[in-house]
């Protein structure tokens, strides 16, 4: 399987079968530590310039939920010129909250809505790697108040939030 990211001004960008199978192996073992994740998403072309294309980014994300099904998982990708989000609300909590509203509150607004489940979209910025912190930032904020995440004040677990990868 190949991804390719067509653009008329830019060249075709070529994501190998072997590269994202290495980001989903880093991902799920992130994953299997907790029931919610935040994380970053490497570049998967060799130049690290390239933006990850939306249906790069799902097909990460379905991979990582057939290892770990009851997963509730915000992934961002910051490339040259845009942001790539998805968002995935494990099945126990999609009577509470879904893949939309959480896009939504994160300031995703070009979007290819999802549904309960997963959601996902790319905006174009002028800075993405701070609009990827920003978008972090009120991703994790509707988190804690939808309750997606839950954090028990006398545990030390600690969550995995991963956005520097």
């Amino acid at each position: 399987m190949r991804y390719k990211k067509d653009n008329m001004s830019a060249p075709v960008v070529t994501f190998s079968k072997k590269t994202i199978n290495k980001e989903i192996a880093r991902i799920v073992a992130l994953a299997k530590e907790t029931d919610f994740l935040f994380s970053g998403v490497a570049a998967l072309d060799e130049s690290g310039k390239n933006d990850i294309p939306e249906e790069v980014l799902t097909q990460i994300g379905k991979k990582v939920l057939e290892k770990v099904p009851q997963l509730s998982l915000l992934l961002i990708s910051a490339g040259s010129t845009c942001c790539t989000v998805l968002a995935c609300v494990a099945p126990d909590k999609q009577n509470d909250v879904s893949a939309t509203d959480w896009m939504i509150a994160a300031g995703v607004s070009d979007s290819s809505f999802g549904g309960q489940d997963m959601a996902c979209g790319v905006f174009t910025c002028d800075c993405p790697l701070k609009s990827k912190e920003e978008v972090a930032a009120r991703a994790f904020a509707f988190a804690r108040s939808s309750n997606l995440l839950v954090e028990d004040e006398s545990s030390e677990e600690m969550i995995a939030y991963d956005l520097y990868e």
